[in-house]
């Protein structure tokens, strides 16, 4: 199909100018397959007549947890919307059944829904398929090889939605991404759409061509930009692009060696018109030497050479126009990339000179009265803590952001921290923004978790937002690792060893490890359970640093209250019995005795403690420390 021509035309954004054309909303705009099917036919038919090679079916989020049983409705009148269109217009234009990514962490249900329309699309004859604005490859490569297995001559391609700086909204980097479905032989093109504008995807080819040596023209490559970005009036959006900008950059990309193009959102069919008519002045230069006769293509082939020569001057011409444009180049790093092993192993030898670490979890204030926790990092200090870790406004409660506090720690007293960070309420830019500034600060450590969701009754006036899971999130900061950072983040996580199905967590820990975790911090070892699974998580999860969790019990209260209420920490019966009937004074010392005791009893399976402070009574954890250095 795409071998057939130097260059391949598909249309452009259909829900944006749908919404453009018709002033109405594009969410759900699938749905218009079935409310009023006239409408889809003539967009169809205007991108048509633009002159494309190729046009997308409206079915882009067209799964069954966008509309439930309606999926396969939709799903059906939106491919034969698209076949009365070419029939209206007399142009045998190819159709291709249009999938976005689909919702969801875990991979295995991402394929599943995914099986669940292109079902529908094969019975409909469909035989062409474009995945686009995709994060992350794991399911699509599954899904190609599903497709190829029961449509053999099936044509399919494959493109990532990308932010200027090369990440997916999944934490992908462009070129891990590309690299990963290059050679998969199920997948016929590959190529990145939406998201980014014209020239930053311009400029994210010239980072793969000239940076990282990839050969976007190994496999047919798709190039389908926005037009621009977007603006948002009286909660419509729009987009405002210069049409004779986008198809000069359009001609950019043809010249780095794309051969599939066309528009995303907000390119409509006056852009796709603007577009062919570039094309056809392409192909014109392009075709020359098809003419020539013998003793002129003698004379071509031998000054391949110099026709090398001239296309890296074309790159590099191309190159020196976007970096004008953009004003600047990215400050992207290529080389110097240290890898996870080496950080273990650096991690690993300072343990061996010096002993146990110690680290402790410290509330951040509820106010603006840092005084409080300063005066407690102090004293913990001196007691000869490692680290401090700072939770992320625990239990969805807000408090100090620990990252902040991380830095005035860092900076006052010169003592390492782990800051928390959650997936809850940042999304992607917010998320990149702050390890950026983290790494400034010589924060060297995170703790990443998913975090606890808002609590019921504020959920209509407080919004989570969850664009990563944990895994999601040591990926991406892992990638920003080799890519970008000066300054490498170790990355932590959390293990559960009161997990119930203990082998579901370590699944998900070693997983995390793929991901450029490097050590675990565990909560609170208060049950026989735990310690069980702190002996079989050390024999799993080798070449992890594994700090045990300990919390000083300080009440019979305070025990039923961790037993009952907080998620991921159990208490044996027998250690409540311990406080039935103590004094606060009483209960301290068991406190302290029964945190040595669980200290004496895990120092074979860890390479350091994990201390939780109680009701900030550092007073508590400092004689723990002493204690547990007397062992």
């Amino acid at each position: 199909m795409f071998k057939e021509k130097n260059v391949y035309l598909f249309d452009g954004g259909f829900g944006t100018y749908y919404s453009q054309k018709y002033e109405e909303s594009s969410n759900r705009c699938e749905v218009i397959n079935l409310k009023n099917p006239q409408k889809v036919i003539d967009i169809h038919v205007e991108y048509i007549n633009a002159g494309v090679d190729a046009i997308k079916t409206n079915t882009f989020g067209a799964f069954f947890e966008n509309f439930g049983n309606d999926y396969e409705k939709i799903i059906k009148t939106g491919y034969n919307l698209a076949l009365k269109a070419r029939e209206i217009s007399r142009r045998n234009v190819d159709i291709f059944a249009d999938l976005g990514p689909v919702r969801g962490d875990e991979v295995v249900n991402q394929i599943e829904e995914y099986k669940k329309v292109v079902d529908v699309f094969l019975e409909e004859g469909a035989t062409n398929f474009l995945f686009e604005t995709l994060g992350d490859s794991s399911a699509v490569i599954e899904i190609a090889k599903y497709i190829r297995q029961r449509k053999k001559a099936a044509t399919i391609v494959v493109s990532f939605g990308v932010m200027p700086d090369g990440y997916s909204p999944d934490g992908f980097f462009v070129k891990d991404l590309l690299e990963e479905v290059l050679n998969d032989v199920n997948i016929d093109a590959i190529g990145l759409n939406c998201i980014s504008s014209a020239i930053h995807l311009n400029n994210l080819l010239l980072r793969l061509v000239n940076t990282y040596k990839f050969d976007i023209t190994q496999k047919a490559f798709l190039f389908m930009p926005n037009a621009g970005y977007p603006v948002v009036r009286g909660y419509r959006t729009f987009f405002e692009g210069n049409i004779d900008f986008f198809e000069k950059q359009i001609e950019y990309a043809l010249g780095l060696g794309v051969s599939i193009v066309g528009g995303c959102c907000g390119t409509t069919p006056k852009y796709i018109k603007k577009i062919k008519d570039g094309i056809n002045n392409f192909k014109k230069n392009t075709d020359t030497d098809q003419n020539l006769d013998g003793k002129e293509r003698k004379c071509l082939d031998e000054n391949v050479n110099h026709n090398a020569e001239l296309n890296l001057n074309k790159i590099n011409e191309i190159k020196s126009e976007i970096k004008e444009l953009l004003f600047s180049d990215d400050n992207i790093k290529a080389d110097g990339i240290e890898t996870n092993n080496n950080k273990l192993k650096t991690i690993s030898d300072n343990i061996s000179k010096t002993g146990k670490i110690f680290a402790v979890e410290l509330d951040s204030p509820k106010n603006d009265d840092t005084s409080t926790f300063m005066k407690n990092a102090k004293k913990l200090q001196e007691a000869g803590v490692d680290k401090i870790t700072i939770a992320d406004c625990p239990i969805a409660r807000p408090r100090m952001d620990s990252s902040l506090l991380a830095c005035k720690v860092k900076r006052e007293l010169g003592l390492d921290v782990i800051p928390h960070m959650t997936c809850r309420d940042r999304n992607i830019n917010a998320t990149k923004a702050l390890l950026l500034g983290l790494s400034a600060e010589k924060i060297r450590n995170v703790l990443v978790i998913t975090g606890d969701p808002i609590p019921s009754a504020q959920r209509d006036e407080v919004k989570s937002v969850y664009q990563f899971n944990s895994r999601k999130l040591a990926r991406y900061i892992n990638s920003l690792n080799q890519e970008l950072l000066n300054g490498k983040i170790n990355i932590y996580g959390a293990l559960n060893v009161n997990a119930v199905n203990f082998n579901v967590e370590l699944d998900r820990a070693l997983q995390k490890m793929e991901e450029g975790v490097c050590g675990f911090l565990t909560q609170p070892i208060l049950t026989h359970r735990g310690f069980d699974n702190l002996k079989i998580a050390t024999e799993k999860l080798k070449g992890a640093l594994i700090l045990g969790g300990i919390i000083p019990v300080v009440s019979e209260r305070n025990a039923r209250f961790m037993q009952s209420e907080i998620n991921g920490i159990d208490v044996d019966d027998e250690i409540i019995e311990r406080y039935v009937g103590k004094t606060k004074e009483e209960a301290r010392v068991i406190a302290v005795e029964l945190s040595v005791e669980i200290a004496s009893k895990i120092k074979d399976y860890v390479d350091g403690y994990y201390l939780m402070t109680p009701f900030n009574r550092t007073d508590i954890i400092i004689d723990v420390i002493k204690r547990i250095k007397e062992l």
